[in-house]
């Protein structure tokens, strides 16, 4: 998954590892880092409406999907960091 990484050069995209079950591509996403990690909800892929929550956590680069049975199907969101919360 290509990432802005600080051992990239200025403004450039670099490829780093990740471990963990990766979120599949999306657009129309809602994304925002809280504390160490990146989180990623919902949005669109070939049409269809996702409703998974996805968390990087940045210092180890690992994946983790939260399970949230109450989800719904979300696309252009905005998600906002506000006092270590999402």
């Amino acid at each position: 998954m290509p990432v802005l990484s600080d051992s990239a050069a200025v403004g450039q995209w670099a490829k780093v590892t990740t471990s963990g079950r990766a979120p599949a591509g999306r657009y129309l996403h809602a994304a925002a880092v809280v504390g160490t990690g990146l989180f990623v909800v919902g949005g669109s892929r070939n049409g269809r409406r996702l409703a998974d929550v996805c968390w990087l956590d940045l210092p180890s680069l690992t994946w983790t999907r939260i399970a949230n049975s109450s989800a719904r199907p979300v696309t252009g969101a905005v998600a906002v960091a506000w006092r270590g919360s999402m």
